[in-house]
């Protein structure tokens, strides 16, 4: 067990004392974080697997489903959305209503997935980090549970930045468009940079907001709020592992799915639909590998900004965890 120091078993009849235990968690450094995820989602990727093809594969196959059901001649119109002169469709429009409505059902699917896969991810990682490693049936549990304060908790986290982004945003955009001079171009530089400095700043804040939810059953706005707390304790080291972590994954997806990509466009050139549905699956499949790095690498600095705040203890998670799940 992580972190646990066991006795060896001795013979009968020799008095020896036991190893005491440690039961409280490291300070974990940059380096350290990374490196637990990718040990934690290499130990437990069975039980990551599980979780995302349940909740977050199904509804990608839908959407594929729905690409593939949709008229062929409107794929070239959709992989060339800026001609100039678009060819002309000749689509009747009750054949798109099928396809639309099942990729609207994919996309709800999918955020609710979504939802499911981070709080169940969190309970993989965290089980892990303290020593417990929790079966697929309590994992897959553990995401419906707190599948709607989880889903709204996401909801209000990246609306929240997005509205400060465009309140922002907004001044300098409106001085361009009425006074069209150097000096509202000047302001609508400023406002961007001000903007996205703000929302990604909001961003850093709320990263920690999804295992607040569920370890310490709080929900909303207390739960941003909580986050907050916690990240601003260490902001910057937060925001650099959060923002590193995130290009990791994003390097780690591009590896996988960009040679798939320029691939599928050269030998699918004249099926556009193959082409699309080809590189969607991808896309997919790149999310047994992002996903759990991502979601562990959160879960770990919330652990970890606890640990430093509160002197979090590998009992004290397991029993959150535990009370989670009633």
């Amino acid at each position: 067990m992580y972190g646990i120091v066991q006795a060896e078993m001795t013979e009968p009849g020799v008095d020896v004392t036991p190893a005491p235990e440690d039961t409280s968690f490291k300070p974990l450094g940059f380096g350290d974080i990374l490196e637990r995820a990718f040990k934690i989602c290499w130990q437990n990727k069975k039980a990551f697997a599980t979780v995302i093809g349940v909740f977050v594969i199904p509804p990608n196959i839908l959407f594929v489903i729905a690409l593939a059901l949709l008229p062929p001649e409107l794929f070239p119109a959709m992989n060339n959305p800026l001609l100039r002169d678009p060819p002309a469709l000749d689509i009747d429009p009750e054949a798109l209503v099928g396809p639309a409505l099942m990729g609207f059902a994919a996309l709800v699917l999918a955020m609710i997935g979504w939802a499911a896969a981070n709080g169940a991810g969190y309970f993989v990682a965290a089980g892990a980090h303290a020593g417990e490693h929790l079966g697929p049936k309590v994992v897959l549990k553990a995401g419906l549970r707190k599948l709607h304060s989880v889903l709204w908790i996401l909801i209000l986290s990246g609306l929240l930045p997005f509205l400060t982004f465009a309140l922002v945003f907004a001044p300098g955009l409106v001085a361009v468009i009425i006074v069209q001079d150097l000096s509202s171009f000047l302001l609508l530089f400023v406002m961007t940079v001000l903007a996205v400095g703000a929302s990604v700043a909001l961003w850093i804040l709320f990263s920690l907001s999804v295992p607040t939810v569920i370890a310490e059953k709080i929900k909303g706005t207390t739960a941003l709020r909580r986050s907050s707390r916690l990240v601003k304790r260490n902001f910057w080291w937060t925001a650099g592992v959060v923002l590193a972590s995130s290009v990791a994954g994003w390097i780690i997806g591009s590896l996988i799915t960009a040679p798939v990509a320029i691939g599928s466009m050269s030998a699918f050139s004249d099926m556009p639909a193959l082409d699309l549905s080809v590189r969607t699956t991808v896309n997919m499949l790149s999310i047994f590998i992002t996903l759990p790095f991502q979601v562990t690498v959160i879960a770990l600095l919330y652990i970890d900004a606890r640990f430093k705040d509160e002197v979090l203890t590998p009992e004290q998670l397991r029993t959150e965890l535990h009370n989670s799940l009633r």
